[in-house]
């Protein structure tokens, strides 16, 4: 039974290998569609670091507040990008802007807006502003930590505060090992492979069908035999 069906495979895969289409969906689409899919979908919203672009625009009086927001958005998964004009925006799937006069104006009590925006209202927006407001409401709460302590705020009193013990300390541990989806090539090779493989089964293997089944001999009203 496996002789009789290695000889139909092994027969139908030289039939099929004769014609030229099957050659070209087999292997030469396919490796097109590799390097055209996993360039188009490789690296989308990240770099090589694996964090998410954020462009940030700070003036050149913005102060320490300034920069003590930066790393912590640095520290919460952010790529940070220094941006100079309003024309750097554009390039930028999401950017952060702090107005002149940043620090001067918060230590003095005044109303300070920092604006965050982004292009695209996918389902990753909510994470970033979560993100964000956690960078820029630490820093407000560290200030208001330093001024009650009667201290100067300054980095230097943000550095002291930052290497005291907290008395309240959340531990995160990890339920199981992280699922990262995959993109570029890693995405591309595998699910080209399937489709390709759906494709020529559904057309080389459906023809070939039909032309056996066209080419079969009719039943002959003789009963002694067949004829074509």
């Amino acid at each position: 039974m496996f002789r009789d069906a290695w000889f139909i495979a092994r027969n139908d895969l030289l039939h099929a290998l004769r014609e030229r289409e099957t050659i070209l969906w087999v292997f030469i689409m396919p490796i097109m569609f590799f390097y055209f899919i996993g360039t188009i979908t490789s690296g989308m919203g990240r770099q090589g670091t694996g964090k998410d672009r954020l462009g940030v625009q700070i003036p050149e009086d913005a102060g320490f507040l300034a920069a003590e927001i930066t790393r912590r958005l640095d520290a919460a998964g952010f790529q940070i990008v220094p941006i100079n004009g309003d024309k750097e925006l554009d390039a930028q799937p999401r950017w952060l802007t702090i107005p002149s006069g940043f620090t001067e104006n918060v230590i003095s009590g005044k109303k300070v807006v920092v604006k965050f925006s982004r292009k695209n209202a996918d389902q990753s927006g909510q994470y970033d502003q979560v993100r964000v407001a956690r960078a820029v409401y630490t820093v407000l709460a560290d200030l208001v930590a330093t001024t009650s302590a009667a201290e100067q705020p300054e980095p230097e009193s943000f550095k002291r505060l930052a290497e005291k013990p907290r008395h309240l300390r959340l531990e995160v541990v990890p339920a199981g090992e992280r699922k990262e989806i995959s993109s570029g090539f890693e995405q591309a090779i595998p699910g080209t492979m399937v489709m390709f493989t759906l494709v020529v089964l559904l057309t080389s293997g459906t023809a070939t069908v039909i032309n056996e089944r066209c080419c079969w001999p009719a039943r002959s009203r003789d009963p002694t035999g067949w004829h074509w």
